[in-house]
């Protein structure tokens, strides 16, 4: 979808589920040998920036860990533009099937606040308010 994204100007925004969005990264995270991958998503990061953009991950998603969206982030100018949301309960697959209808309501534009430099620390839980949403299932009633 970023590489679609970035080869496109009839594109009007960008969502991400579980997005692998910097394939170095990823093989880093699993340690892995990088690869000469032209179509790593955060080579396109740059031209990008201006894209609205809403990037979803799971807080249980062994296979596609924070580390990966931050890397891509750290290869994005300071922008509006950009959005990300840790669902605390989910999965690299599961769990996203059900939230899509919710998350797809959620404002994409770039009338964000104010420019920021994505770092490390916007992954890991601060005191204060955090820098990302966590999004709780509410348990059915048996």
């Amino acid at each position: 979808a970023t590489n679609l994204a970035a080869s496109r100007k009839d594109i009007l925004s960008l969502r991400t589920v579980a997005g692998i969005m910097d394939t170095d990264a990823y093989n880093d995270a699993h340690g892995w040998p990088r690869t000469k991958n032209a179509q790593n998503p955060a080579l396109k990061a740059a031209t990008l920036s201006n894209l609205p953009q809403y990037h979803f991950i799971g807080g249980q998603d062994a296979q596609g860990p924070p580390s990966v969206l931050h890397s891509y982030f750290q290869a994005l100018p300071p922008t509006r533009c950009v959005r990300y949301e840790l669902i605390q309960e989910n999965e690299h697959e599961d769990g996203w099937v059900e939230k899509w209808p919710d998350l797809l309501k959620r404002p994409v534009n770039c009338n964000g606040a104010v420019p920021q430099d994505f770092n490390a620390l916007d992954l890991v839980a601060q005191e204060g308010p955090a820098p990302y949403e966590t999004v709780r299932e509410i348990p059915e009633k048996p």
